[in-house]
């Protein structure tokens, strides 16, 4: 280049240095000279604040403005701060995000008059994406070519996932704190963008996918009222069913109670705000990960209460608030014309379904196969069963009439764009055309630009994967358009020039450019007649007639004018359906998506190889799958575990009475024997009732077991030992299904019997009297039941008697336990494997069992906060509804956690409720003695275990970011103390509580010490119980432990706190019961799922394991514990995978300690320890 053409560029930057800079009424701005892809210049204002961070007392809740400033603000780069994302890592992720960027032909020194406004508002399902144009995390996003037609863009970012639309269901936390950051972003355009050239009176907004959902809740929003005057909506509305969140508040506190472990019960909105609020944005986003793994592992969340029902983390209706953002129903309140008139744009892509056709494809199908009726929309209201079911028939026979879906994959995807997007839109666009001007296209376009597989341009189909954030599988499917979810956005932001593209690709390009600019100027995407546009008059849609325009047709480039809905066959039954079946108010107009979460651990990972197999098997050996019990014939059915070992399953057999009626509250009954044919083919969704849960599948009908064993013949002579699992979850949640989360896959591998199944939980389960009118442990009477239908019919499986285990997690293993002492589990089992929890735990034991169920009485009649009649508490309690009784158990439980006293000393550390207890009284006692004296004392059934701990069981109870819980025991020491210690004195009350502070703590405050917490909640409530019921029962028995330190990807990982040992509470679990390939996992991961479960195995088959020398497990003898001497085998430490036989007691200085303070200020006797 010559020297003088650089030093005029050099002159003209400097000229022009005054142009770039803007005087808003917030302050002025200097922005940068950029140039489009001709060369013309427009100029460019980088992250821009619209609002005042959102930290600390403003999370959570409606932005505010940002204060103006008098400095110039530095717009000529972008700050590359992103609002926090799900599933995401990204180190640019902060709350300080509300940033805003505009672009614009005209300066101060140039003049073309008012210009329009298109404001972005971007996609990424409420919980990713950004407004950023200029970084790696946008994927190639440009305004570029939209400059070139003399308009002025306008991006942003908002908050999204759980820090923008957690929502307590009330005043506290209303929600909806992202569309508040849009709103404030739209107010802010409104006072400044005449500052940049723009028309304050001509302000397009527009958006895809979740930003397209966003516009209609502008649409709807009274507080968008004259913020903008049309707007454009691509490929999704309000009314599209992932747009919306109903399930809001049970969300929001499940959410919490990973941060928090008592907002697993406790419902105070306050606390939780103030708990949320102090913790660190990260470990929010962290426990919002959690929930979402959590959520994709609930059978009912995937198949009909989470997609049918909403999403999480997204808009809700929040009439409740004192300015609600979206006060009414989104359907009704387009019907009844009850929002912001303005014309709109809006459209579809021909098989927006294509984006669904991805790794978890297989599991959904085959739901939809299994029962139909969870392609239903929830929101028809429909409460008939018969009627229910037969809607899911109708739509079934619709989308493939003639074959499963599994075989049907053009179905599947039909099936799925117009219950995602087609019929919502359709609708919208109905509804709105009574009141306004409204325009409608369908893009069915293929080409290049848009990703398509012909074309081979890979390098740019992931530049543009990376921006959209969307894990599409491309495989062309016959019948298909083959244009998936919002495939126009590349022909209107490619981020580069368009000369390597097909001409019919920079054809269509400059034609959405003109429609979609037309729109923003005219408010009609044809306001003349020109050739571009093949002189096309857009038609628009009315009350009495639906035309639209299809842009192109596969590879056809032209424009064509339609009479009719898109898919306008499948959109009349779908108004059929709801004319017929629905039940107004409609919220959206949605169908419901079995939704995986993306994260590795939930992610389905079964091949159609698998599925195939499985087809084969169920073909050739149906015979072979029914056996003759005692009890009856069960028909099963042939499966096959990762590596492709065929087993065979027979899921749901029934195993007692339902504890109905008059048999509510009381011991289990055995089922009546049968004659016909048992069909255990499939899992029933019948689980028990459940606190905190309100499931359509909770029923007292649930006393059902499923048993997979690795005979797949009856002429078989081999015998299995039996693998008897009991499930955890706090014996207020959780169920034996492989629903739950427990796949007996690897375990089969090893060949075991797994069986699984339910047990009463919660109120139902667990109420007692103290008498013999309700005695209590029902949930265990039911575990000893469903142990004598093993012991009378698992040979028909297989199965060895002789050789039954049990095992569990947590609530599972304290179950393990407390059969151990239970004479009326005597001969039922051989041994015992109890992970995370024990019947020392103070969190498995009801004390206070009497005031907990005339308490609970009194939320059903008031008569029983006076009357102490157990006759006549059973009486009304067996006559309500058990949904009444399970109401009042919540009931109980909300009254629990606001009284202090009880929160703070009577439940963590004097036991629980809902929970076993001591029922003496009872003629038939399951628990006649105390748990710490029946062990001290040999009175139990004395079979071997293997019983542990992880390294740091805390990380899941310890509340550490809770300082107002913190400071309670700053305060008061004493209310660390175990009370089952029986200290009557207030002065020894008093200096225990110093001596367990000082332990913990003795630098300082525990407020500031999440370790200390941390450890004290691993002690307290886990490894000090787990330890010395080792010791105890080591007098009578062989005794093997463990505690488990290895963190790797499959168990979660690590949790950050340095100096913790960063595993959890039953963090060995998913290397266990994981039952999916670990191909994606490290090789680690991998050794470590492979050892565990061999050692598992071993002491199922040998009561030892490690029976003999093994490679896979060092070639180590694994130590027993003995009275003398405590030995151990370490399982990992932090990343290493080593097992390392260690002498002494896990956490052997605490132990010390603890075993000094019971004897010098303890009394027996105790219960827990």
């Amino acid at each position: 280049m010559e020297p003088y053409a650089i030093l005029l560029i050099l002159l003209l930057s400097l000229f022009d240095s005054e142009a770039q800079q803007v005087t808003t009424l917030d302050g002025p701005i200097q922005g940068t000279i950029q140039t489009t892809y001709s060369g013309r210049i427009f100029y460019a204002y980088f992250s821009i604040p619209y609002a005042k961070p959102p930290i600390g007392s403003r999370r959570f809740l409606a932005s505010e403005p940002v204060d103006a400033w008098t400095e110039v603000f530095d717009g000529t780069s972008e700050n590359p701060n992103i609002c926090y994302q799900l599933y995401r890592d990204f180190d640019e992720e902060s709350e300080d995000c509300l940033h805003m960027n505009v672009f614009t032909p005209q300066n101060s020194t140039t003049s073309f008059g008012n210009l329009p406004v298109m404001v972005n508002i971007h996609g990424g399902g409420f919980v990713s994406g950004s407004g950023l144009v200029s970084t790696a995390t946008t994927g190639g996003f440009s305004p570029n070519y939209l400059l070139e037609e003399d308009i002025i863009f306008v991006s942003f970012n908002y908050r999204l996932g759980v820090f923008g639309f957690l929502s307590t269901g009330d005043q506290v936390i209303p929600g909806n704190a992202g569309l508040s950051d849009q709103i404030l972003a739209l107010k802010w355009v409104q006072r400044n963008i005449a500052a940049f050239g723009g028309d304050p009176d001509r302000v397009t907004i527009f958006g895809q996918s979740a930003g397209a959902a966003s516009v209609g809740y502008m649409l709807l929003s009274p507080q968008a009222k004259g913020l903008f005057s049309g707007a454009i909506l691509e490929s999704g509305t309000s009314l599209c069913p992932f747009a919306y969140q109903r399930n809001q508040t049970k969300i929001t506190f499940k959410t919490a109670s990973f941060i928090d472990s008592r907002f697993d019960y406790s419902a105070n909105a306050s606390s939780l705000l103030e708990v949320l609020q102090q913790a660190d944005a990260k470990l929010i986003d962290n426990a919002a990960l959690k929930f979402s793994n959590y959520d994709g592992a609930q059978p009912n969340a995937i198949q009909r209460s989470q997609m049918q029902q909403g999403a999480y983390y997204a808009p809700v209706i929040d009439s409740f608030n004192s300015n609600p953002v979206i006060p009414s129903f989104q359907y009704e309140s387009f019907a009844s014309g009850s929002f912001n008139k303005v014309p709109i744009m809006l459209g579809i892509c021909s098989e927006e379904g294509l984006m669904n056709m991805d790794q978890s494809l297989n599991d959904s199908l085959e739901a939809y196969d299994r029962n139909s009726a969870t392609l239903n929309p929830q929101n028809m209201n429909i409460n008939n069963e018969a009627e229910w079911n037969f809607v899911g028939s109708l739509i079934k026979q619709e989308y493939s009439p003639d074959n499963a879906f599994f075989d049907n994959r053009l179905g599947a995807i039909q099936y799925f764009t117009d219950q995602n997007f087609a019929k919502s839109l359709t609708k919208h666009a109905e509804l709105q055309a009574q009141y306004t001007h409204v325009y409608f296209y369908e893009f069915s376009y293929t080409g290049a630009m848009g990703g398509n597989t012909k074309y081979k341009l890979e390098g740019l189909r992931k530049i543009w994967l990376r921006f959209s954030s969307l894990r599409l599988m491309f495989t062309i499917y016959s019948g298909s358009g083959n244009v998936t979810h919002t495939e126009e956005w590349p022909y209107i932001f490619r981020g580069k020039p368009l000369e390597n593209y097909p001409e019919n690709d920079q054809l269509v390009h400059n034609r959405l450019i003109r429609i979609w600019t037309n729109f923003a100027k005219y408010h009609n995407p044809t306001p003349t007649s020109e050739m571009l546009l093949q002189n096309i008059e857009w038609p628009r849609v009315t009350s009495e007639i639906f035309q639209y325009v299809s842009i192109g047709n596969y590879e056809n480039t032209d424009l064509e004018m339609v009479e009719g809905k898109p898919k306008a066959a499948r959109m009349r039954i779908w108004d059929n359906i709801y004319k017929t079946y629905g039940n107004r108010p409609y919220n959206t107009q949605d169908m419901n998506k079995i939704r995986y979460n993306q994260s590795p651990m939930h992610a389905s990972q079964m091949s159609l190889t698998i599925g195939g197999l499985i087809f084969s098997f169920l073909l050739v050996g149906s015979m072979s799958q029914q056996v003759t019990t005692p009890d009856g014939p069960i028909q099963g059915v042939s499966e096959t575990t990762v590596s492709g070992k065929k087993y065979s399953a027979f899921y749901s057999i029934r195993y007692g009475k339902p504890p109905t009626g008059s048999r509510r509250f009381l011991a289990a009954e055995p089922v009546d024997s049968w004659t016909e044919t048992y069909d255990a083919a499939t899992e029933k969704s019948n689980i028990c009732f459940q606190l905190y849960n309100d499931d359509d599948q909770q029923t007292e009908d649930c006393l059902f077991l499923s048993v997979f064993t690795p005979q797949t013949s009856t002429s078989s002579n081999i015998t299995y030992p039996v693998f008897f699992n009991i499930h955890g979850g706090g014996f207020y949640g959780g169920s034996g299904t492989l629903a739950s989360g427990i796949s007996p896959k690897y375990l089969l591998e090893e060949d075991v019997i797994v069986v699984i199944f339910n047990y009463r939980l919660t109120a139902l389960g667990f109420l007692s009297t103290g008498n013999e009118v309700i005695p209590g442990n029902a949930g265990l009477t039911d575990q000893v039941l469903a142990l004598k239908w093993i012991q009378r019919n698992i040979a028909a499986f297989g199965g060895d008697p002789q050789r039954v285990t049990i095992a569990g997690q947590s609530a599972g293993a304290k179950s393990v336990g407390y059969l151990i002492l239970s004479p009326l589990a005597t001969g039922l089992f051989s041994a015992g494997i109890m992970e995370s929890g024990t019947v020392l735990s103070p969190g498995g034991f009801q004390r206070n069992h009497t005031n907990i169920a005339f308490k609970l009485g009194s939320f059903v009649d008031a008569q029983f906060n006076s009357s102490r009649d157990s006759k006549k508490l059973l009486e009304v309690l067996q006559d309500v509804d058990a949904k009444t009784v399970n109401a009042a158990g919540t009931s109980f439980a909300n009254w629990a956690a606001q009284q202090t006293t009880r929160y703070e000393r009577d439940q963590g550390t004097q036991g629980y409720y809902f929970t076993p207890a001591i029922d003496s009284a009872s003629s038939n006692p399951v628990l006649p003695e105390l748990q710490y004296e029946a062990l001290i004392n040999g009175n139990f059934n004395k079979v071997p275990i293997f019983v542990g701990v992880t390294s740091e069981e805390g990380l899941m109870d310890a509340p550490y970011n809770d300082v107002t819980h913190l400071k309670a025991f700053h305060d008061v020491h004493s209310l660390l103390n175990p009370q089952d210690m029986n200290i009557s004195g207030e002065d020894d009350w008093a200096e225990v509580g110093d001596l367990i502070y000082n332990i913990y703590s003795p630098n300082g405050s525990l407020v500031d010490n999440p370790l200390g917490i941390i450890q004290y909640y691993t002690d307290q409530e886990y490894a000090r119980g787990s330890i010395k019921h080792a010791e105890l029962q080591s007098v009578f028995t062989d005794v093997f432990y463990y505690q488990f330190s290895y963190t790797g990807k499959l168990g979660g990982g690590n949790q950050g706190y340095p100096g913790s040992g960063n595993v959890s509470h039953v963090g060995e679990g998913s290397y266990i019961y994981f039952g999916k390939s670990l191909a994606d996992y490290p090789e680690t991961d991998q050794l470590i799922s492979k050892r565990l479960v061999k050692i598992w195995t071993n002491f199922v088959k040998y009561h030892n394991p490690t029976p003999e020398k093994d490679e896979l497990l060092q070639n180590i003898t694994w130590p027993k514990v003995a009275s003398e001497e405590f030995q151990f085998v370490n399982i990992g430490n932090y990343e290493e995978t080593d097992l390392i036989v260690t002498a002494g007691r896990p956490k052997a200085p605490k132990m010390a300690f603890w075993d000094t303070v019971y004897e010098e200020y303890g009394k027996r006797p105790f219960d827990t320890y």
